[in-house]
């Protein structure tokens, strides 16, 4: 198992753990230069699983191509299922270290295209918990706003946070196959 580990990287990071899935708790600093991405990513087992921390932007970079963003999500090994969370702003004209960005909710099985229902500052820690019951919902929390979205896969997924142009700081972030949805009641 690995424990507490700090990442500050640009490219793709997996994490390894022999046996249950389950890494512990991390801290990932996701720092990436002007239109390139980092991903720190995790397969899990199931039947049931859980990805929770917090993140916050600290920094959105311009280009002119790419939109600073933030994802933490669970998603089906062939990538066609998706649930999760995200934190994106609008194309920079030049780095920003204060200022809003965007909360949305995700899901591949409704649209491709975020939910957005919110701004938060920058700088500002904001939690996240993504629950899934292992039946076909998931209960995702977000700056306080909860949903239960649809969530059907069987088999291991992948939980993975990311980010592109720009630095997001991830805390606490917690990846792991649950032995049951933590007692929360994912049925509405």
């Amino acid at each position: 198992m690995i424990g507490w580990v700090r990442f500050t990287t640009g490219s793709v990071v997996a994490i390894v753990a022999m046996g249950q899935a389950h890494a512990g708790v991390i801290e990932y600093d996701c720092d990436t230069r002007a239109g390139r991405y980092s991903q720190v990513k995790m397969e899990q087992s199931g039947p049931d699983y859980v990805l929770r921390g917090t993140v916050n932007a600290v920094e959105l970079l311009s280009d002119a191509q790419y939109m600073p963003v933030a994802n933490a999500r669970l998603q089906s090994v062939d990538g066609n299922h998706m649930v999760g969370i995200r934190i994106t702003a609008e194309r920079q004209q030049k780095a920003v270290k204060k200022g809003e960005v965007f909360v949305a909710f995700q899901s591949s099985n409704n649209s491709r295209e975020p939910e957005v229902f919110g701004k938060v500052g920058m700088n500002v820690a904001v939690p996240f918990a993504i629950i899934t019951d292992g039946k076909g919902k998931a209960k995702v929390t977000f700056a306080g706003v909860e949903r239960i979205l649809p969530f059907k896969i069987e088999g291991p997924v992948i939980a993975s946070a990311s980010c592109s142009t720009g630095q997001f700081y991830f805390k606490s972030l917690d990846m792991q196959a649950a032995a049951s949805s933590d007692g929360v009641d994912v049925q509405r």
